[in-house]
């Protein structure tokens, strides 16, 4: 008799992208149902497996809403005859594994993608932020079988928390994975030499430091091209307003507004740019990365495995945008390497991110 498996994610696109093929995997063994806010779904889109809708997201922080959608997440379980549940994202991972506690006769996963703002740099409310995280993992994450995390930071992170048999339940998948034959490089155009972020337009994400090293490299260098790419996060709390951004920008780099498709985005980059504070790992650096383009990032969390330093790209100190002006610089006046650490970017990734290693990982450890 086929089991009951239950998926919990809070953004069905970041789940459908990175393990659409671990559910096609567990649609073939299991009773499979998927718990999600389904924004942006293909409406063909897996038509034999039972969806349940829930939008996870408020606007500010709502005890109550929270309470409400445990107590749906319970219903679901418990009506559903779930054996197994695996949840996705911070939201679905707490709320779960709270209940973990209370069905004890049922396997909980979770893939914990990143630690998240609270964890990306040092203020007052981050450390407050980061005191209730640590102590609603410590308080969740008990009876959980397994957790799985994407980098060696978070694996560390776990490891130091007074959480039952961690050492045998915690899983370092060591990346998000990408589909090793999904993309094609994509000629850029050689006469211009480009520099590309594109992510969330949030603080954290290192876009005040893109554009302030643009800035500088076009007063030295103004036939050098910035683009930006990325929606505004007004949900995250280190967004960045539409209209402080363009104060900010000031022309200084091209607005491309939030394009998703890869292969058209990877026209306007020659070197792809991240100089983000902490990760999970980030799938735009190594699509762009398998796409043969050098990469700039951060020596941070999730993303000390990008890349090899000064062989495919070249790592920056967070914050420090005289040091990613200088990484900048190094491409513009030695435009040959450009090539060089774009093919080796390409082995790198093919070597360490490989979205089947990764999904192989996650079905061995259920099955």
């Amino acid at each position: 008799m086929r089991k009951n498996f239950i998926i919990i994610s809070s953004h069905y696109s970041s789940l459908v992208n990175l393990r659409k093929d671990l559910i096609i995997s567990l649609e073939d063994k299991y009773n499979l149902m998927l718990v999600s806010d389904f924004k942006g779904m293909d409406k063909n889109e897996f038509n034999s497996i039972h969806k349940i809708q829930i939008n996870f997201k408020k606007k500010k922080y709502n005890l109550l809403f929270d309470l409400f959608l445990i107590l749906k997440l319970s219903k679901i379980i418990k009506n559903k005859n779930a054996d197994i549940v695996m949840s996705y994202n911070y939201k679905p991972t707490v709320y779960a594994s709270l209940l973990s506690i209370f069905f004890s006769k049922i396997r909980f996963y979770t893939i914990i993608t990143g630690l998240g703002y609270a964890f990306a740099a040092n203020s007052f409310q981050r450390l407050l932020l980061r005191i209730i995280s640590i102590i609603t993992y410590i308080i969740t994450l008990q009876k959980v079988k397994k957790i799985f995390v994407q980098n060696i930071d978070d694996f560390n992170f776990f490891l130091k928390l007074p959480i039952y048999n961690v050492k045998n339940k915690l899983i370092n998948l060591n990346s998000s994975g990408i589909n090793l034959k999904k993309y094609v490089n994509v000629e850029t155009d050689k006469s211009t030499l480009s520099f590309l972020f594109a992510s969330r337009l949030v603080k954290d994400k290192g876009i005040i430091e893109f554009i302030k090293a643009a800035y500088l490299i076009k007063k030295k260098y103004n036939s050098i091209k910035f683009f930006i790419s990325g929606r505004f996060d007004y949900d995250s709390p280190s967004f960045i307003s539409e209209k402080n951004f363009h104060k900010l920008n000031s022309n200084t780099c091209e607005y491309l507004g939030n394009i998703n498709n890869i292969e058209i985005l990877s026209k306007y980059c020659s070197v792809f740019v991240l100089p983000t504070y902490r990760e999970g790992c980030p799938n735009i650096a190594l699509e762009m990365g398998l796409m043969s383009k050098p990469i700039i990032t951060t020596f941070v969390p999730g993303c000390k495995n990008l890349i090899k330093n000064n062989y495919s790209g070249y790592f920056v100190v967070k914050k420090d945008v005289i040091d990613l002006y200088n990484k900048i610089e190094k491409f513009i006046l030695d435009k040959k390497i450009i090539k060089e650490y774009g093919n080796n970017s390409k082995k790198h990734i093919i070597k360490n991110h490989s979205l089947k290693k990764v999904n192989d990982c996650i079905l061995n450890e259920i099955l």
